[in-house]
């Protein structure tokens, strides 16, 4: 074999790189995703003014719902009728699911102003834990329009009290104008603000959501301690 034929191999090899680099070039850049934040429908002060706030009103903490695997990320997700769930090309959320719905829920808290609240915080004063799992936050297809669909199991916890509290499924379906991305993410928007509207006033229609600081304080202060119990117990 002489020195001209060894040569040919690594000649057709980087003739044939060469040959590759322009197509590979000419291949479609993946476009970056559409990042979206929770639109909110309804303006601050439409609520805000209604109620002035309560100084002296529960500490209430807001924790985010439970979910799924599929739920909590920054997709979204549509249901398709025969069960598979899939995720919109193209378009993300700012945050998670469960972060979006809780953000939502503590904006319309504070716009209320009845209750002082905190967002996924110890907070050692607090007498109220809003607590819940997300069942659904997604796009399905129902008849000839998408539809936004939002299930929230929720439950209002007292801290003083192990054990009490009380829970209610809330379900909101709203149907966006059109499958244009844009008209889908207004209606998650609208969703969201109608189901946390309906969380609000549900919370506040318990007694202890009704009931003042200082009185679910002195509710707290009068229940005996751990060691006086045991003390009084062994006086008897």
């Amino acid at each position: 074999m002489t020195h001209a034929s060894r040569k040919l191999p690594a000649t057709f090899a980087a003739l044939l790189l060469a040959a590759t680099l322009p197509a590979c070039s000419m291949l479609p850049k993946q476009a970056p995703a559409a990042t979206y934040q929770l639109p909110l429908q309804q303006p601050a002060q439409t609520r805000s003014g209604v109620h002035g706030p309560r100084a002296d009103g529960p500490i209430l903490v807001i924790h985010s719902p439970a979910s799924n695997r599929v739920l909590d990320s920054d997709r979204v997700i549509i249901a398709q009728p025969d069960g598979r769930l899939a995720a919109w090309q193209g378009l993300r959320w700012a945050d998670t699911a469960p972060v979006l719905l809780r953000d939502r829920l503590a904006e319309a808290f504070i716009q209320d102003g009845r209750l002082t609240v905190h967002v996924d915080s110890a907070a050692p004063a607090a007498e109220l834990d809003l607590l819940g799992a997300l069942r659904a936050f997604q796009v399905e297809q129902r008849g000839t329009a998408p539809v936004v669909a939002i299930r929230l199991d929720a439950q209002l916890a007292e801290r003083d009290r192990a054990g009490a509290g009380v829970s209610r499924r809330f379900e909101v379906v709203h149907a966006a104008a059109s499958k244009r991305e844009t008209d889908v993410i207004a209606a998650f928007g609208a969703a969201s603000d109608a189901l946390a509207a309906q969380v609000v006033d549900w919370v506040l229609e318990q007694p202890t959501a009704s009931a003042t600081g200082s009185d679910a304080r002195a509710r707290h202060a009068d229940l005996p301690s751990p060691a006086a119990a045991e003390s009084s117990h062994s006086t008897r």
